[in-house]
């Protein structure tokens, strides 16, 4: 590493012949890289800041750099110069907590990536003595099942929990990264939201799991559901893949049983208000 020391200089009052000897040694303002021109691997590829003597972008970074600005800014300390930037932290974290939480493919079923297996359900047996409600002794509740054509429940049934989903949001938390909260209030009970992503079996989960670990990756988002069987919402999942663990949760983690396929829900262990985080015992 290569220390500059040398006084300001005026730019505007540099002469061309003596401009060149100014950008003889030079510092990149997104990395540690410093170096001499000639030094240089690819002295055409640096370019340098006109307007800070001493200053360039050096050919690590990418040449439309102007335009990528997060790239730029994460990488400067805050603040560069004390003369130029008095940023303090509430400004700072304002900045971060509107950065957009890490990409997914956003999908609304299950993705299976091996075959789909269903359990074994004879199409002419369900509940046959409840009414419109279905209660909690209905046989296909008590069981995990939701209600389906077998049963002779009217549409209005209350044992299909995966039909309708409550409001909640994305949210950056203090302390735990990107989470997610309640937008409306939220009964015991309540089914809150399905968790999927993509179905995968042991070998898969395993391939991902090391390449995860080879990369540095610490956030996991897999459930397994049944033997050789694992929803990833790594690549592609819902709103369910933020939400946090907690070792006194609000939510629960469910299988049911859809017209033959196992299935995940997020149930509420409690009532849960209006902002509240929602979370679950991994």
């Amino acid at each position: 590493e290569v220390k500059l020391v040398r006084p300001p200089v005026d730019s505007s009052k540099v002469h061309p012949n003596q401009w060149s000897q100014q950008r003889l040694q030079w510092r990149c303002v997104c990395c540690t890289m410093a170096s001499h021109d000639k030094c240089s691997p690819w002295p055409d590829a640096v370019i340098h800041l006109k307007d800070k003597p001493g200053r360039a972008i050096c050919w690590r970074h990418p040449t439309n750099w102007r335009l990528d600005k997060k790239e730029i800014f994460c990488q400067l300390p805050l603040p560069y110069m004390d003369e130029e930037f008095k940023l303090d932290l509430t400004w700072r974290d304002l900045i971060e907590n509107k950065l957009l939480p890490p990409p997914y493919v956003h999908i609304k079923r299950n993705v299976y990536l091996v075959k789909k297996k269903r359990d074994d359900v004879v199409d002419d047996i369900g509940c046959t003595s409840c009414s419109s409600t279905c209660s909690e002794d209905c046989v296909c509740r008590v069981q995990c099942i939701s209600c389906s054509k077998a049963c002779r429940c009217p549409e209005s049934c209350t044992n299909r929990p995966f039909s309708k989903e409550k409001k909640i949001r994305i949210v950056k938390t203090e302390l735990c990264g990107w989470g997610v909260e309640a937008a409306e209030p939220i009964k015991k009970g309540d089914f809150v939201i399905e968790y999927i992503g993509e179905v995968i079996d042991d070998a898969q989960c395993e391939k991902r799991l090391w390449d995860m670990k080879h990369k540095g990756v610490k956030n996991f988002y897999m459930c397994e559901i049944r033997k050789d069987f694992t929803i990833d919402a790594t690549f592609k999942g819902n709103t369910s893949r933020f939400l946090n663990h907690s070792c006194d949760p609000n939510c629960v983690l469910e299988k049911w049983q859809v017209e033959g396929e196992t299935r995940v829900g997020v149930f509420a262990a409690r009532s849960i208000k209006v902002g509240e985080p929602l979370t679950y015992d991994y």
